[in-house]
């Protein structure tokens, strides 16, 4: 909610009128419901009629199941030697467009090589693979700070499937399957 309060406590919320295009300043107390709100500003004129029937985003709207970060997926997947070699991954530029697949260097050991992936300002998300033999399919503790502190989704591929942490550190599985990036209808 904006900062802006009158001595009342009342917060000042900024409504643009559909018809008029105008900005009006309305006082709503602090605790306010906002479907209490919504309620009354529609029953006021209010109403952006365009709004009630825009159709919502869907799951096949979400980036995961894009043609592009699919298919980076897969060529980030094969760099990886499917989930036995070294970590692969690519960054995501605000307009879903997935980079070039970046492969982290190192001798091949059981020891974890972490790929630290080329990101240019507009980035959204990172997706990188996790080998097989490291035993964690699926986002590390390290993982779970960078969302944090790059305050961007971090995509991890593993044979458990894809995760996705949240700028918050929030963990999800996206997908269960290892092969999902191909899978038609993926779940």
């Amino acid at each position: 909610m904006p900062e802006n309060k009158f001595d009342s406590g009342h917060i000042i919320v900024p409504i643009v009128h559909p018809e008029t295009g105008e900005v009006h300043n309305i006082a709503v107390p602090e605790d306010t419901d906002l479907a209490d709100l919504h309620s009354a500003l529609a029953d006021s004129g209010y109403a952006h009629p365009a709004l009630d029937t825009q159709k919502q985003p869907t799951k096949e709207g979400a980036l995961e199941y894009s043609d592009a970060f699919r298919k980076a997926a897969g060529n980030a997947v094969a760099a990886s030697r499917n989930f036995t070699g070294n970590e692969s991954g690519f960054a995501v530029d605000a307009k879903g467009q997935p980079s070039k697949t970046q492969t982290s260097i190192g001798a091949g050991s059981e020891n974890a090589h972490h790929l630290r992936i080329a990101a240019p300002w507009n980035t959204m998300a990172t997706l990188h693979t996790h080998p097989t033999r490291t035993g964690t399919e699926g986002p590390s503790a390290d993982d779970i700070q960078n969302a944090k502190n790059l305050r961007r989704t971090v995509y991890v591929a593993s044979s458990g499937g894809l995760y996705a942490i949240d700028p918050g550190g929030s963990v999800s599985q996206v997908f269960k399957s290892p092969t999902w990036y191909s899978d038609k209808g993926p779940k």
